[in-house]
């Protein structure tokens, strides 16, 4: 006798969904009051949430902040729109999903094309094409070094000494003034083609059309192997529409983060290692090395691991061009730059010779380890980061996600991303302290993009017949996202940059007039677009000629600096016009 396939009843839905929100609400209310307490006890002044939101100073953590001034009030609209999911999952033809995203995968080139065309106007329109943070600008200023045909800048000794951000995202000099990023170069090199091409903020919304095409590539394979799985058409539509359906993804395309070429690798990676032949094994193993140098080695070699232990289980034999692709790119990538950055830091002379011994010494090691190495309370911060990456898919988006792995789990391919999952969320939820900064979500988390998209693609192949309404509430919860949700969060970080953007002191600089930024300490400026060394509106690439030696002593280096009344609490030099044009 045939079992009956396990169905679910409207009454249990909706207590599973009122569970959800209940969920849901006592974690808002907590970590509201817990956030509270804590800029209370730094603050005593701001007795009320309206005082601490009014703020004219920021609190001491963007990340905290954002949770009151974002997340809190977007709880209601987040929640009520897998309410409107549920009611409408109910009352849906079972074939109406199937036919919309049928609809969708007929016409696929203009709907990429549309997307791709959204994000490059929400860059320009909503981000401001505007470095919001530190961690969007060290790549921009790295790429902008590239592009014109050096790999260090050089900038006055007494900013470089002066600079609290140089050993955790500039790598400068004090003695000579060299500085290069301190971060890996991999994005930085991604990014210099589109720096040359003046479209610089495209390289992230071209990245996440690309990653959202991988993956389309990868569960059509998936979809041939079901004799009653969705058919090209639908299976296109369903991928594409999942893929652009989450507000972090949105923001992270439109943003200057390295965090959407991290995606796009780990998607080719999976889709090339998946294929299993020497030369995509190769390819992907390439690919790795420059994932690798993305941003630090963390996040990519979380996601490569489990890849590369498939691999081996796969063909041994074969498995050695993945490596040999990963040592390719990952050795020159990985393990010269952080050499590179001790030597600038420590003034050690720029020569092959001297660069052996400093790798031989391993100093830069030690130096390497103890940038940057500390933060908020473990716990607070990572539930704090589990609220956040919910807030800013859709309700359901990480529960049915998992759920459509382990359903999966027969298959090789979701094997891997469970493991992957479980790798990558033990580590940024057990390890690391940081608190994200701004983040648009989770940042850490949005590494497994890939493998979240795969789960719901395989849960809706296994529902589809048998459970139409779980099809229907994961089809609803996206649309209403894509219409409402994703739009909300765009305003939202439109209004935040319009109001940092105002207070950048090097804004309304005219031309050849130097903005030296001394910023009070390392993490609540990172609102401002932090350009230390500003002339004609580009970064200067030193000749170290003797005229700009003289012109940095006599013009920059006399100019009294003075404290202004910005709620940045910052020091700016400005007005400060060269004498003679440097070439």
């Amino acid at each position: 006798m045939e079992k009956k396939p396990y169905t679910i009843s409207g009454l249990t839905t909706l207590a599973l969904y009122a569970a959800y929100v209940t969920f849901m609400s006592i974690l808002s209310v907590w970590l509201t009051s817990t956030i509270v307490a804590g800029i209370q006890s730094v603050r005593p002044g701001l007795k009320t949430l309206d005082q601490i939101l009014a703020a004219p100073i920021p609190i001491p953590s963007t990340f905290n902040f954002l949770i009151l001034e974002q997340d809190r009030p977007f709880m209601s609209p987040f929640l009520a729109t897998g309410f409107v999911a549920l009611i409408l999952s109910f009352f849906m033809r079972p074939d109406l999903a199937c036919r919309v995203c049928s609809w969708i995968g007929a016409r696929w080139k203009y709907v990429m094309a549309c997307v791709f065309a959204s994000m490059v106007a929400a860059t320009h329109g909503a981000y401001h094409a505007y470095p919001l943070a530190m961690d969007e600008f060290i790549p921009e200023f790295q790429a902008m070094i590239f592009g014109s045909g050096h790999w260090i800048a050089q900038w006055p000794r007494q900013v470089a000494m002066g600079n609290p951000h140089r050993y955790h995202f500039f790598a400068a000099s004090p003695a000579t003034g060299n500085v290069i990023s301190a971060y890996w170069p991999g994005y930085a090199l991604v990014k210099t083609p589109f720096m040359a091409m003046g479209i610089s903020p495209w390289l992230n919304p071209f990245l996440a059309v690309a990653s959202g095409w991988i993956m389309v590539k990868i569960c059509r394979g998936e979809a041939l192997a079901l004799d009653d799985g969705p058919g090209r058409e639908e299976t296109t539509g369903w991928v594409l529409l999942l893929s652009f359906a989450t507000a972090s993804f949105w923001l992270h395309a439109i943003s200057f983060y390295a965090y959407m070429g991290i995606i796009a690798c780990n998607a080719l990676v999976l889709m090339l290692a998946s294929r299993g032949t020497r030369n995509s094994l190769f390819a992907a193993g390439c690919v790795g090395g420059l994932g690798l140098a993305l941003v630090n080695p963390m996040p990519h070699l979380l996601f490569a691991i489990p890849v590369v232990a498939w691999s081996l289980f796969r063909d041994r034999w074969k498995s050695r061009h993945l490596i040999y692709g990963y040592l390719c790119t990952g050795i020159p990538l990985v393990f010269v730059w952080p050499v590179l950055v001790f030597m600038v830091l420590n003034n050690v002379p720029l020569t092959l010779h001297a660069w052996v011994n400093v790798f031989v010494q391993g100093n830069w090691i030690k130096d390497l380890i103890g940038r940057g190495w500390s933060g908020a309370p473990l716990f607070e911060t990572n539930v704090a980061t589990a609220f956040k990456h919910e807030l800013w898919t859709f309700p359901g988006f990480t529960f049915f996600a998992l759920a459509g792995l382990w359903m999966a789990r027969g298959k090789a391919i979701a094997r891997v991303c469970l493991v992957q999952t479980v790798l990558v969320i033990f580590f940024y939820m057990t390890r690391v302290r940081f608190n994200q900064g701004f983040g648009w979500g989770a940042r850490y988390l949005v590494a497994l993009w890939p493998c979240f998209i795969l789960g719901l693609f395989f849960l809706i192949q296994r529902v589809r017949r048998v459970q139409p309404r779980v099809m229907n509430f994961v089809f609803v919860c996206a649309m209403l996202s894509v219409l409402v949700l994703v739009p909300a969060r765009l305003f939202q970080a439109e209004a935040l940059i319009r109001r940092q953007m105002s207070a950048d002191p090097c804004r309304e600089m005219k031309s050849g007039e130097l903005c030296v930024v001394i910023p009070r300490d390392g993490h609540s400026t990172d609102y401002v677009r932090p350009l230390p060394f500003l002339a004609d509106g580009k970064i200067r690439v030193s000749a170290r000629t003797r005229a700009e030696e003289l012109f940095l002593a006599n013009q920059l280096l006399r100019t009294p600096f003075r404290k202004t009344d910005s709620w940045m609490g910052s020091i700016w030099a400005t007005g400060v016009t060269p004498a003679t044009s440097i070439k």
